[in-house]
This record gives structure tokens, sequence and C-alpha cells, in this order.
């Protein structure tokens, strides 16, 4: 099982669950639409960090969130 296997399986069994994606083959094959989030390598820690905070603040359903939950403050 490679890990754009496991995302599906995870998301089939629990779909609540966020996810974010690493890959440094993003431009070498298809990746699917995920309930998640792509990040390309190589990438920043702040890439990093900005990426988790905008997973987690989108609600479950991959909707916007509009509570505001999670935004950094500059």
């Amino acid at each position: 099982m490679n890990g754009l296997e496991l995302v599906d399986w995870i998301l089939s069994n629990r779909p609540g669950v966020k996810v974010l994606v690493t890959t440094g083959r993003a431009l070498d094959r298809d990746v699917p639409p995920i309930a998640g989030a792509l990040l390309a390598k190589p990438y920043t820690g702040r890439d990093l960090l900005d990426r988790v905070k905008q997973a987690l603040a989108k609600p479950a359903n991959g909707g916007e969130s509009t509570s505001g939950a999670g935004e950094a403050e500059s």
C-alpha cells in the first residue's frame, strides 16, 4: 500500500479525519483530489506550519470554516 492508497483507506474508514499529504512526486503522477491538503517537497517549516493550520481550520466535511478557529495572528 502506498501513501495515497493509505489516505483513501483512512478517509473511507474515518471520513472526518483531516489529512495532510507530503510528496516529492506530485508532479510526476496524477494525484487524486483528497479531503485534506497536498504539500509538495521540498517545503520549508513555514510552508508546513501554514498548511497544517489550513487543514485544521477546515471543517471535517471539507467546506470552509466560518468560526475563525485556527487562524494565526500576524
